[in-house]
């Protein structure tokens, strides 16, 4: 399934959740729409919580089905409830907090902002993934430039050929290049989708919506 959104008006949906193929994280201060659209697009189970106190998951989460990484700053009441979802709840050592942005990460592989390569190691030793130290198109902050699944991944139009390629090699999928939002480059931050479907940025173009689709491989 396939649906446009907002949240609050703000169509970078991306900032607001994260999502594997199974459970969604949605702020306390969604008022129940964001939620239920999230659950019937998606087919997940969506999880109310906050993280580091701040509505924020899409910039301080990296999610894959095998569970997700945390920021430092996550609160204790935050983490428990995440310990009831996930089999793996790793939270990041001080002082690096933003990993929505600087990590892609899927049961398959990863990629992570170059200058992380010491957390690189680590989180390839919990997860038992390749992580792959890159930027993308001029992006260290790779997490905000390439959004992935278990079926597809999307990066930003300034991605080079070598590497799609090595993203593709890495994720053990194939993907696109696109845009979201009438022509934004980071991708991430404009879109939410698993395996199951796609909620996109209700700013986006029918044809960046296509673009997403084919390399999410939800046509």
């Amino acid at each position: 399934m396939i649906s446009k959104a907002s949240f609050f008006g703000n169509p970078f949906i991306g900032l607001f959740s994260s999502v594997n193929d199974n459970y969604a994280l949605v702020p306390l201060e969604d008022d129940g729409r964001f939620a239920k659209l999230i659950e019937e697009t998606l087919s997940v189970e969506v999880v109310k919580t906050n993280i580091a106190d701040t509505p924020l998951a899409g910039i301080y989460v990296a999610m894959s089905n095998k569970g997700v990484v945390l920021p430092n700053l996550i609160q204790d009441k935050e983490l428990a409830l995440l310990k009831e979802a996930f089999e793996i709840t790793y939270v990041s050592k001080p002082p690096f907090n933003a990993w929505g942005n600087n990590l892609v990460i899927t049961s398959k592989g990863a990629i992570i902002n170059p200058e992380l390569r010491e957390e690189a190691k680590e989180i390839e030793d919990v997860f038992s993934v390749e992580v792959l130290p890159m930027s993308v198109g001029g992006y260290k902050v790779v997490g905000s430039a390439v959004y992935a699944t278990e079926k597809g991944f999307v990066a930003t139009h300034r991605a080079s050929d070598e590497e799609m390629e090595a993203i593709e090699d890495i994720l053990k999928v194939k993907g696109n290049r696109a845009t979201v939002n009438m022509g934004s480059p980071v991708v991430s931050i404009g879109l939410l989708a698993n395996s199951q479907g796609l909620l996109i940025g209700e700013m986006s173009t029918g044809i960046e919506i296509a673009r997403v689709q084919e390399g999410l491989d939800l046509l």
